[in-house]
């Protein structure tokens, strides 16, 4: 039993509840922890990465896709597990990638080269990504590609909400600078968002019925849409910031 209590604690359950719903006075918390990433990786972002990943495997490999015209459809269990090895990868990497870029802008902005402060920053930022995609991506009819869009550019626009809000709590730019340093890590968060979920679409299964020239049409409208989404989202946080 205590085993079992130990294990039920460690789960970083209260820390997505704090951020998610009390960022402003969570962020002060989690800037003042001493911690490695190491410790981050294994008890925070190997656990909530999964959750989309195995979601996609349910989903792909399990229930299956309903495509229009098409019918429902899945993938053999080896390419779904496949699948999601690789978008479990994909995100451990991003998070890596974003918190290096994170720390090497920050002297350009003033802020203090602090790697593990930007790994908190982008970890804890990410949370909502995490959470959205996976669960409401299972809940959710996600039939339509409306749908799917909407659904990751809410996580977008929550997760960029964290890192504005954590921005200067967790690397303390100077207050005329936070603006820009924030939009150039919008414009890496938005580029790894489109670059993983361009890879995700393709690698969705194809149904059988659709021919190759269906296929790619399908894939190409796919693809304009996530560019449109990317511009839009970084055209409405740009002219926002022109109005401060």
């Amino acid at each position: 039993m205590n085993t079992t209590d130990e294990r039920i604690k460690n789960l970083p359950i209260q820390r997505v509840k704090n951020i998610l719903l009390s960022p402003t006075t969570e962020w002060p918390v989690i800037a003042a922890e001493t911690t490695t990433p190491k410790e981050l990786y294994l008890k925070y972002v190997m656990l909530l990465a999964a959750i989309p990943a195995v979601v996609g495997l349910l989903v792909n490999s399990v229930f299956g896709n309903e495509v229009p015209h098409f019918g429902t459809f899945r993938m053999d269990i080896g390419t779904g597990i496949a699948h999601a090895i690789l978008q479990y990868a994909m995100s451990l990497g991003l998070v890596w990638v974003m918190a290096w870029i994170v720390d090497a802008l920050a002297p350009k902005f003033g802020s203090e080269s602090n790697f593990i402060q930007s790994l908190k920053l982008v970890v804890y930022a990410m949370t909502p990504g995490w959470i959205i995609v996976g669960i409401l991506g299972f809940l959710l009819p996600l039939q339509s590609l409306a749908a799917v869009l909407a659904l990751l550019a809410l996580a977008l626009v929550y997760v960029l909400h964290l890192l504005y809000i954590g921005l200067p709590i967790m690397k303390n730019p100077p207050s005329e600078k936070r603006l820009s340093y924030f939009v150039d890590i919008m414009v890496t968060a938005i580029c790894g968002a489109i670059v993983i979920g361009s890879v995700v679409v393709k690698l969705r299964p194809v149904p059988p019925k659709m021919t190759f020239s269906e296929a790619k049409a399908l894939q190409d409208a796919v693809m304009k849409q996530f560019e449109k989404t990317g511009d839009i989202l970084n055209k409405k946080l740009e002219e926002a910031g022109k109005t401060k």
